[in-house]
């Protein structure tokens, strides 16, 4: 079943093993990073992980659907915390967050392998 189409528009489970791993080591790349990462980075990886407009449910994919949503989640909840730390003098340690992305993100990879 690895590699087979899952309907139009639809990725391969290939396909979506291969944006995980892209997006796990984009996002541990900004992680380790000696200059501050921008909300706007972390937002653009959010949207590489969100499913497409044009998402269909297809039940044999459910698992990496449900797994890559929490990544998206998680991704975009750092994105928003990073942003407000720009924006407030209190500083959130976001270390939890990324701890938290990666993690989802790593899920996501397990489960479209």
């Amino acid at each position: 079943m690895l590699g087979q189409q899952r309907g139009e528009g639809a990725m391969t489970d290939f396909e979506d093993h291969e944006l995980a791993q892209a997006i796990c080591r984009e996002l541990l790349e900004l992680r380790a990073r000696t200059n501050a990462v921008t909300p706007v980075e972390l937002s653009v990886l959010a949207a590489k992980a969100e499913l497409p407009a044009n998402w269909q449910p297809d039940e044999t994919k459910a698992a990496i659907d449900d797994a890559r949503t929490d990544a998206w989640l998680a991704i975009c909840r750092l994105a928003s915390e990073t942003a407000n730390n720009e924006s407030r003098p209190d500083k959130v340690n976001t270390a939890p967050l990324w701890d938290v992305a990666i993690d989802r993100v790593q899920a996501w990879v397990a489960e479209a392998g």
